[in-house]
């Protein structure tokens, strides 16, 4: 089957509440296509951001989803979490929604109409800690 699954990962470490998260994940991607998944190092947080579709078309809705954990593993709420793209075309910078009770705690979203085809660099600040980049292909 081609195509994207939802995963729910569930964390349970002794003395703590469980932590979980619901991730779309490729099945399959054709030859020659990178991972749409990347970690960022922003000291002292690491974030881990993917977007959905994990293959963005031209136009179409587009999701980027970022976790916020910190160095023990633990997810980081409360932060403003800002990103700006660059690419082809101009599109506005966007501030993170986080809602723990849809997403969860620690989870981020972004939410596009759509980008033109091309490749983009989307920069992504943390207000307290600095900023990393994550590249996306939008294919026609």
């Amino acid at each position: 089957m081609l195509g994207t699954w939802k995963v729910q990962v569930i964390v349970r470490l002794a003395g703590r509440p469980d932590i979980a998260a619901l991730f779309t994940v490729p099945v399959s991607q054709r030859a020659g296509q990178e991972a749409t998944t990347k970690i960022i190092a922003i000291p002292p947080y690491q974030l881990i951001v993917f977007s959905e579709p994990f293959q963005p078309q031209a136009g179409a809705p587009l999701t980027i989803n970022v976790v916020v954990v910190d160095a023990k593993g633990d997810p980081v709420t409360g932060k403003k979490v800002h990103a700006t793209f660059s690419g082809p075309a101009a599109a506005p910078p966007l501030d993170a929604v986080e809602n723990t009770a849809e997403l969860g705690p620690g989870r981020y979203r972004f939410t596009l109409p759509g980008l033109e085809a091309g490749s983009w660099k989307i920069t992504i600040a943390m207000s307290d800690a600095g900023s990393g980049t994550y590249d996306l292909d939008v294919t026609r």
